[in-house]
């Protein structure tokens, strides 16, 4: 699109760089958004008093805004990497909550090897995750 010359009037979470904001800036491409700002960006304005930094973070060299923050106050979305551990299988092993990477590897290798699921079979899956989806994949909280 933008190799088009074709723009539209506002591109919505276009994931552009600070260095190719500035460089379409200079072409032109994308415009200055200071004057629309202090015109219209009530909240915007509101978070520059809240954010002293965020201001000065998203100005280009130039002195020129090309582009608007995410600004998100999701607590879940900080702290979303989780781990769930099956509890009812920590009870059937007389096992405790794991608070080091010890325990918590020797917890997983009592799920695979001891049957907490009670069926004769050791087929429990100790850990699992699922990847490529929001936060679901079990590495980062690791």
């Amino acid at each position: 699109m933008l190799a088009s010359g074709d723009y539209p009037a506002v591109f919505l979470s276009g994931d552009l760089t600070q260095a190719e904001q500035i460089d379409y800036g200079k072409q032109g491409v994308l415009k200055p958004l200071n004057d629309l700002i202090d015109k219209y960006g009530v909240e915007i304005k509101k978070a520059f008093q809240q954010d002293p930094d965020l201001k000065k973070s998203i100005t280009a060299p130039d002195g020129k805004i090309y582009a608007l923050p995410h600004i998100n106050e999701c607590f879940h979305c900080w702290y979303s990497q989780k781990v769930w551990i099956n509890t009812t299988w920590l009870k059937k092993l007389n096992l405790q909550m794991p608070t080091t990477t010890e325990e918590f590897y020797q917890v997983l290798k009592a799920f695979k090897t001891q049957d907490p699921n009670g069926n004769g079979k050791q087929d429990e899956i100790p850990l699992s995750g699922a990847d490529k989806t929001w936060h679901g994949n079990p590495a980062p909280f690791l």
